[in-house]
């Protein structure tokens, strides 16, 4: 299978990727992000970002 990588615009796009429930994916560690439901993951990276001085958007 060849896969074809692209640069999403945020976060949403790859938490609903990995956490789709057909993939059978499940989540062994965290540290620092909230796992209630793939908003407040989201959210935990966003404010993430809004931290580390070395992160810019395009």
């Amino acid at each position: 299978m060849m896969t074809k990588i692209v640069q999403g615009q945020g976060f949403r796009g790859v938490i609903n990727y990995i956490l789709d429930q057909k993939k059978g994916t499940e989540i062994l560690d965290s540290d620092g992000v909230m796992l209630d439901d793939p908003e407040a993951i989201i959210e935990s990276f966003n404010f993430q970002t809004e931290l580390n001085p070395r992160f810019r958007q395009n």
